[in-house]
């Protein structure tokens, strides 16, 4: 529901109720303001209430799409997952740029890093799924090699055929 629909519902439902809808504050601004902490608040118990498996597999996978704020230009979004067997956790999935001076394995190294940190599971991985672009798998700025040397430890690669 968009804030401007919440905002209505939100005064519909008072006023059908027999409630007072001037001593009520639903404006769009509010309904977006709730909303988002609400999400917040939601996230950060999920977030708290998560515990890794004691081995994790890392996944990652970037796609090019449409920005949210405007579908006629495109950007990067990676896409980190972290699990095992049994479960899958998603991390997140930042937008990023490329800089024509920093090369795209160094960028998914330090966006999936920095989510692990965040969820406290970097310990826990030992092995990494990935495609075989040559941004994953090069011999010289490749994220596979760079996401082990961030970790400090060897990993168990699981590369899949990208078509």
């Amino acid at each position: 529901m968009s804030p401007m629909q919440q905002a209505a519902f939100t005064r519909g439902l008072v006023a059908e109720s027999g409630g007072e809808c001037t001593h009520l504050s639903a404006s769009y601004a509010t309904a977006d303001r709730v909303k988002r902490q609400v999400l917040e608040t939601i996230s950060e118990e999920q977030h708290k209430q998560w515990t890794p498996p004691p081995l994790c597999t890392l996944h990652w996978d970037s796609k090019l799409n449409p920005m949210l704020c405007n579908v006629r230009q495109l950007e990067e979004h990676l896409t980190v997952v972290v699990g095992d067997a049994e479960r899958l956790k998603l991390l997140g999935v930042p937008a990023y740029k490329k800089q024509t001076n920093e090369a795209c394995g160094v960028i998914i190294t330090r966006l999936a890093c920095k989510l692990l940190q965040e969820w406290c599971c970097a310990d826990q991985v030992f092995n990494i799924a990935f495609d075989t672009a040559a941004s994953n798998t090069g011999h010289l700025t490749a994220a596979c090699i760079a996401i082990q040397l961030s970790l400090g430890r060897p990993l168990l690669w699981v590369p899949a055929p990208h078509w």
